[in-house]
């Protein structure tokens, strides 16, 4: 997490929460948050608290648990989950739309995306591209990246590689790849 990245994020714990709750439609409790986040409990808990006093997210109490889920009748929560997506860039985004898909052994960002985000000078990236390593079902690699390319403002452009192709190393494609900044996407 950088908040360092557009400094009006007063923490890296603040960005990890806000990603965590807004990058899901669905209500998440705080384990789940703790889970997703790696952050304290204590810290989570005051995260979720803020942010539910300041009216951008909703909590249901089940008993003793809460559910946050974000508040989308709030103006200000469709501009904070772009900007959250803008400075976590698409790597989570891209993980949680991958996950769940059988047949992909390994996937990363390559290319001037993960160049610029190693710290190689250059233009800003008009595009993402991600590699996928394995034997999935292409249909559903696109269909899951499709819904992504609208919230990280950016074209995913996809290519896949078989994994004996990967591991041998063969190929312009593999070789290009293997010998630049790569940002692997953790999607198990």
């Amino acid at each position: 997490m950088h908040s360092s990245v557009l400094p009006i994020f007063r923490s890296d714990s603040l960005l990890a929460v806000l990603d965590a709750v807004l990058g899901t439609p669905d209500p998440v409790s705080t384990s789940d948050v703790i889970r997703v986040t790696g952050l304290s409990q204590p810290l989570a808990h005051r995260e979720l608290k803020r942010l539910t006093e300041t009216g951008l997210f909703l909590e249901k109490r089940i008993g003793r648990s809460a559910l946050f889920q974000a508040d989308e009748s709030n103006p200000a929560v469709s501009h904070l989950r772009a900007l959250t997506a803008i400075v976590l860039g698409p790597q989570n985004h891209l993980a949680r739309a991958l996950k769940g898909i059988p047949g992909i052994e390994c996937s990363l960002i390559f290319g001037s995306f993960a160049a610029r985000a190693s710290g190689v000078p250059g233009g800003n990236p008009n595009d993402i591209d991600l590699l996928i390593v394995g034997n999935p079902d292409r249909r559903a690699v696109y269909g899951a990246v499709e819904g992504v390319e609208g919230v990280v403002g950016r074209e995913v452009n996809i290519s896949f590689v078989r994994p004996e192709r990967w591991a041998s190393g063969e190929g312009e494609l593999v070789q290009r790849v293997k010998a630049n900044p790569t940002l692997e996407l953790t999607v198990a």
